[in-house]
């Protein structure tokens, strides 16, 4: 009986900059994006989950980050490709707020 749950880890890396391609090909098979974010101090934040269908061609804003200590992030998803289009500090504290991990995920 095939997998009802497939996982896979797209990105793995430290990223910021506003422009940085997340990764170029999402595969077809990916109905929802999961985002890890964590800090330098190696604190890891709560999850964020994103509906592939919402990202579609639009810009959608996450937080990484805790409540005081908050990293936005613009990702936009065109063609396959995510990618970082916007990102600010809504904390001046969260200069080390970072997107650290994303998998793909289907159900």
């Amino acid at each position: 009986m095939e997998n009802l749950c497939k996982s896979e880890k797209l990105y793995d890396g430290k990223t910021e900059s506003v422009g940085v391609i997340l990764f170029n090909k999402l595969p077809e098979w990916v109905k929802t994006l999961k985002i890890q974010g964590s800090n330098d101090d190696g604190y890891y934040f709560q999850d964020v989950y994103i509906s592939v269908e919402t990202l579609k061609e639009k810009i959608v804003f996450v937080s990484i980050g805790s409540l005081n200590d908050i990293r936005i992030y613009g990702l936009s998803l065109k063609n396959g490709v995510l990618k970082i289009e916007n990102a600010a500090n809504s904390n001046t504290t969260a200069d080390n707020n970072y997107i650290r991990k994303i998998y793909g995920l289907s159900y």
